[in-house]
């Protein structure tokens, strides 16, 4: 994957990331406080400005009570995530 690809998918991780968070009704710094981040890491996720890990993602999912799968950006239903 080239660097513009890699940089747009970190984008639209960001993004799914924080349609998850709102849509439970939780703040920045309500994540951050759940999983003892600073708030600027959740603020350089959403924004596609930090890479994410792996392990990363498994401690969002859980805290959001999804699957991992429904993190990552790609051909998923987006109705599969409007549930959450």
């Amino acid at each position: 994957m080239n660097q513009r690809k890699v940089s747009q998918w970190r984008v639209a991780l960001g993004d799914i990331i924080r349609e998850v968070r709102e849509r439970k009704e939780w703040t920045q710094a309500d994540v951050a406080a759940s999983l003892s981040w600073a708030r600027t890491t959740v603020v350089q996720i959403e924004k596609g400005q930090q890479a994410t890990s792996f392990d990363q993602l498994v401690i969002l999912a859980d805290l959001f009570r999804v699957h991992v799968s429904d993190l990552i950006p790609g051909e998923v239903d987006r109705s599969v995530r409007a549930r959450y």
